[in-house]
């Protein structure tokens, strides 16, 4: 689309031609934009249901631990241990998944290319 708009622009190309070039620019670059917050959002919303039943999995785990255990660890190691690990984890699901779907879109793409030209 870029290189179309320069081509007409430098040629002899009329406005209204340009107009639809940047245009449909506009509209490819709004329906990305949608695009990667929805695999976002999908993302985010995957890793924080796959954790949150970790997280409830492992509070169960450490309530039915002994006292001896519980005098060891402070409450604020406790936390960032049951929640901080485990957050750490939500992040890379949701850039796993996210890296995942942008590759397979974008070897669609390529793909649809290559069998068009």
């Amino acid at each position: 689309i870029v290189q179309r708009f320069i081509d007409q622009a430098t040629g002899s190309g009329s406005v209204s031609s340009l107009l639809s070039l940047a245009g449909l620019y506009l509209v490819v670059a709004v329906l990305n934009q949608l695009f990667t917050v929805s695999v976002d959002y999908l993302g985010n919303d995957v890793s924080w249901r796959a954790t949150n039943q970790i997280r409830a999995n492992l509070l169960k785990h450490t309530l039915r631990l002994d006292m001896r255990f519980h005098n060891v660890k402070t409450p604020g190691e406790m936390i960032e241990r049951i929640d901080g690990d485990v957050t750490h984890m939500s992040n890379f699901f949701a850039m796993f998944i996210a890296k995942i779907v942008g590759s397979f879109v974008l070897l669609a793409g390529i793909l649809g290319y290559m069998f068009v030209y």
